[in-house]
């Protein structure tokens, strides 16, 4: 992540702002991973759906007899579709290496696994 990149900077200054109204029953590191986790999770779905658009269209032009011109805009689509794919599963690793751990006074502990 860039914080020259617009998504982050936008996503830095939101947090920064929320932060100031954040409950203070909650623990700030698992108030932080839900604002991480809820971005990341918004930003694939956002992709997912340019993703499904671009897909349509293209597949509606492709045909059985389509040439090997068209066909050859297939090869873009499948590399977008398998970056995504293996974003969504590293994201998965790293929610699956997350352990919640109860603590004293009622607080919860974040640790990776």
């Amino acid at each position: 992540l860039s914080p020259r990149d617009t998504s982050t900077a936008q996503f830095l200054r939101e947090f920064k702002q929320t932060l100031s109204t954040k409950d203070d029953s909650v623990p700030f590191d698992l108030w932080a991973l839900e604002c991480v986790l809820c971005a990341v999770v918004t930003l694939h779905s956002m992709r997912m759906e340019v993703l499904s658009d671009v897909a349509e269209h293209l597949l509606r032009e492709v045909s059985e007899d389509a040439t090997e011109d068209s066909l050859v805009q297939l090869f873009p689509l499948k590399m977008a579709t398998t970056q995504l794919e293996d974003h969504l599963d590293m994201l998965l690793d790293g929610v699956k290496n997350v352990e919640l751990r109860a603590e004293e006074g009622g607080h919860t502990a974040v640790k990776t696994r």
